[in-house]
């Protein structure tokens, strides 16, 4: 038997609204739905305030890179995971081949500047160093 919640939320559904399909306490991340005629859309979302003030912190902590750091796997971002699943769609990860590079590209821009943590350039080609 469904709850009263539940059917509420159908009605929204299926008036075209949008209505919670999900919800991690972890992350904070909500999937929404909405019908639209015959089209079914989905939508993320989460709160980004406190990744930005984290990422602040660590810019005003950096001191610049060297070798121990990039071997010990500094961070370089952190990114919320909507965000992020954004980005990679960009970078050819929805149904291409990814492409770390312009995935880094991505991160240099001042448009996405909130979610890196020091400062610096990342590598944008695919070259490997030895």
């Amino acid at each position: 038997m469904l709850t009263e919640a539940q059917i509420r939320q159908a009605k929204t559904y299926a008036s075209g609204e949008w209505a919670l399909l999900s919800y991690d306490a972890l992350t904070e991340v909500s999937v929404w739905i909405r019908r639209e005629g015959t089209k079914i859309r989905f939508r993320e979302t989460q709160p980004v305030e406190p990744i930005i003030e984290f990422n602040k912190d660590r810019k005003n902590e950096w001191t610049g890179w060297s070798r121990d750091k990039l071997k010990t796997g500094h961070i370089v971002a952190s990114i919320p995971i909507t965000v992020y699943n954004e980005m990679t769609k960009k970078c050819g990860i929805d149904g291409g081949q990814y492409d770390q590079a312009k995935f880094n590209k991505l991160l240099n821009d001042s448009d996405y500047s909130a979610w890196r943590t020091g400062g610096g350039k990342l590598k944008t080609d695919n070259k490997v160093e030895v």
